[in-house]
């Protein structure tokens, strides 16, 4: 269990970096074409660790049940929301964009509570109301203009909600690792991914890629690397709205890296993480109970 939490504070802080970064990246580069290339590099990474782990030969074994779920997975996780979310990204500041998307851990939580039967204690969900106000009180300057791009990098994050889910009742088979679950997000995502970036005419940017495009992409894919490997390996054995909830670290980490950039520190945001970890640690460190009885995904 503690390899399982360091892992996803790992996650967690990669993913507070990473939206600061990409945003960066985003200026110079088309964002559809960014994420699929991103994607695809991350694939390729992945296959690469199955394959010299040998774990190939477990997908022999998968049932029809099985590699519904997985792809499902990487329609509704690895190729819809990453469209969306990279697309908002690129309209909206970074630091709102994070606080959007670590709001995962709240929806996360109500349907893990309805099909995967986790329940919070009464400690965690006082800690939630803590972690919310937190949370706004991080962005709350920015928060009373919504745009376009925060809609979208809402929206990405119910898909990435649903195939939370999905994926940690795959994860609950023994036989199935964090990496696996991880491959099969990036590669059935890019059969949607791909063709969209072809037929709306995204792709042909990337015949005009200098040296930083190149450099940009590649550096982004290793954070997406170090993301994906962490988080699924890290939920594999903890409560998946417990590590959703880890995850909000990153938007504190997103909004700091935000104001050193800007030089422009404020005591209010100091106060809100200082909210945000103390909440967080309340919420985290307490067991999720797990009703043992079959989940909604169960095979009958």
């Amino acid at each position: 269990m503690k390899k399982s939490l360091l892992l996803v504070l790992a996650t967690a802080f990669i993913s507070g970096i990473s939206i600061f970064l990409n945003k960066f990246a985003l200026a110079k580069i088309n964002p559809f074409l960014f994420t699929t290339c991103k994607n695809f590099i991350v694939m390729l990474f992945l296959f690469s660790i199955l394959f010299l782990k040998k774990e190939f030969p477990k997908f022999k074994s998968f049932s029809k049940n099985t590699w519904l779920k997985l792809i499902l997975v990487g329609f509704i996780g690895g190729g819809i929301p990453f469209l969306l979310f990279f697309y908002g990204l690129k309209l909206t500041i970074a630091s709102k964009a994070a606080f959007i998307h670590k709001t995962l851990f709240l929806w996360v939580s109500a349907m893990a509570f309805i099909f995967l039967k986790e329940r919070l204690t009464k400690k965690q969900i006082i800690s939630v109301l803590f972690l919310l106000v937190g949370a706004f009180l991080l962005i709350s300057p920015s928060f009373l203009e919504i745009n376009v791009g925060d809609l979208l990098i809402l929206l990405a994050t119910l898909f990435w909600s649903v195939e939370q889910i999905l994926a940690k009742s795959v994860l609950k088979m023994e036989e199935i690792s964090g990496t696996i679950v991880a491959f099969c997000r990036m590669f059935f995502g890019l059969f949607i991914m791909i063709p969209f970036v072809v037929l709306t005419n995204n792709f042909t940017p990337i015949f005009s890629f200098g040296i930083n495009e190149v450099i940009w992409i590649l550096f982004t894919s290793v954070l997406l690397l170090g993301y994906v490997f962490t988080w699924y390996n890290g939920i594999k054995k903890i409560e998946v709205s417990k590590a959703t909830a880890i995850l909000l670290l990153g938007s504190v980490i997103t909004t700091m890296l935000n104001a050193i950039y800007a030089f422009k520190i404020q005591p209010i945001a100091l106060i809100a993480s200082m909210i945000i970890i103390l909440s967080l640690y309340i919420f985290s460190f307490k067991d999720i109970q797990i009703i043992p009885s079959k989940n909604f995904f169960s095979s009958k």
